[in-house]
């Protein structure tokens, strides 16, 4: 989900401790936002129009081995100069930190993956609709990018409501909210799935430290070094959407979030986006037991 401490996430990840990679042979690659995954997910159009969803998911399969397949530009060096049957048998530990809208796709991400584990960070929603609509032009705010032209998952709930006709009908805050109920809720239709590997994690003051002591060794298997834990402790001091690496994170700021919630926004988050919240907090709640 979007503004919810997922870039910070994945900057975590991004690092990788060289002496852990020299002696263990295992390189970690992020890609964060990366353009080729999702235009792969959605080549055959949202309805599959233009072609079969076994193509859509062969292709996308084809584009996740072809990128884990570049050379990480910190090793490369290194990598060239092992023999090729090394190169081969090195172990990579491959991540993608998605567009919030390849949510809506995670079931065709599970299906070309079934192995996979994957995470989905989530927020209170009111506390994301400030992030997004807070700002000078609030009609290039990310949850309105696609107004005129809804996706499917939107357009669904737009065309079920009872008291809804159409997006034009909507004030950005009640487009916003539908959009982001979309997100949310294909995230949970995948999180509740049998087989799924998924997992929860809600934002808030101890996401770092849930990440770290839990997702990673648990849901990731991913142990991490002394050495690692000393960087992760310098880059989550670091705002990590800031273009100076001198402005420091001050943690949690949900309640100014709150604060600076107009009436509107209230309204529209709770019309369209309290159930799932909740649900998904219920479900980021059994990740304790």
């Amino acid at each position: 989900e979007s503004r919810c401490g997922s870039t910070l996430l994945g900057n975590i990840l991004a690092y990788s401790d060289s002496d852990t990679a020299e002696t263990t042979n295992i390189q970690r690659r992020v890609y964060s936002e990366a353009g080729p995954p999702l235009s792969a997910l959605n080549i055959c159009g949202e309805n599959h129009d233009y072609c079969s969803r076994e193509t859509s998911l062969q292709v996308f399969q084809d584009v996740i081995y072809l990128m884990g397949r570049v050379p990480i530009s910190s090793t490369s060096k290194s990598l060239l100069s092992k023999s090729q049957s090394d190169i081969e048998t090195t172990s990579n530990q491959l991540f993608f930190k998605m567009q919030s809208i390849a949510t809506t796709s995670l079931d065709k991400v599970q299906e070309a993956f079934p192995k996979a584990p994957w995470l989905f960070v989530f927020r209170d929603p009111e506390e994301v609709m400030v992030s997004q609509l807070h700002i000078r032009h609030v009609e290039r705010a990310k949850c309105l990018g696609s107004r005129r032209h809804p996706p499917h998952r939107v357009a669904q709930v737009i065309e079920t409501s009872n008291f809804l006709n159409s997006a034009h009908d909507l004030t950005n805050e009640e487009y916003c909210a539908i959009y982001l109920s979309a997100i949310c809720q294909s995230a949970l239709e995948a999180l509740q799935k049998k087989d799924s590997n998924g997992y929860a994690l809600q934002y808030d003051d101890n996401i770092i430290s849930k990440f770290v002591v839990d997702v990673l060794p648990n849901h990731f298997n991913i142990r991490l070094t002394a050495r690692e834990l000393s960087q992760i402790h310098a880059i989550s001091r670091i705002y990590s959407k800031a273009r100076s690496e001198n402005m420091p994170w001050t943690g949690e700021d949900g309640t100014e979030k709150h604060n600076q919630a107009t009436a509107a926004i209230h309204q529209a988050s709770n019309d369209f986006l309290a159930f799932s919240y909740v649900q998904l907090e219920i479900l980021a709640g059994k990740n304790k037991d």
